[in-house]
């Protein structure tokens, strides 16, 4: 008898798929990748994966597999309690896009941001 992926995951105050829309979403954030693009490199649409963020739809373990290996984690850590579990409070999520704002900067535009933020 096939297991739904329900039984397999810990009972929590949050429901499985929440936490896993969730985890997906903030580790696709945290690679500053497109709904599109990860879509891309899971080999699923972006229709898909919007529906699974948004909770509309239920990814398979299959499904998982593929967005896990796109993300270069493992399947445990799109359906752990312990990883992007909570939302990110206001401050940290601020200082998080931040982050993802100056990754791309060269060295010397990166000396002039610091430069505007030290004289704030």
């Amino acid at each position: 008898m096939k297991k739904n992926l329900d039984d397999l995951l810990f009972k929590s105050n949050v429901d499985a798929f929440e936490r896993i829309a969730n985890n997906i979403r903030m580790k696709r954030l945290s690679k500053n990748l497109s709904i599109e693009k990860l879509a891309d490199m899971a080999g699923i649409t972006p229709a898909f994966l919007g529906n699974i963020e948004r909770r509309e739809k239920k990814p398979s373990m299959k499904t998982i597999m593929k967005i896990a290996k796109a993300l270069k984690t493992s399947p445990a850590n799109i359906i752990g309690r312990r990883i992007y579990y909570n939302p990110i409070p206001k401050e940290e999520k601020i200082l998080f896009d931040i982050s993802n704002l100056l990754r791309n900067k060269n060295e010397e535009e990166l000396k002039k941001i610091y430069n505007i933020i030290k004289n704030l």
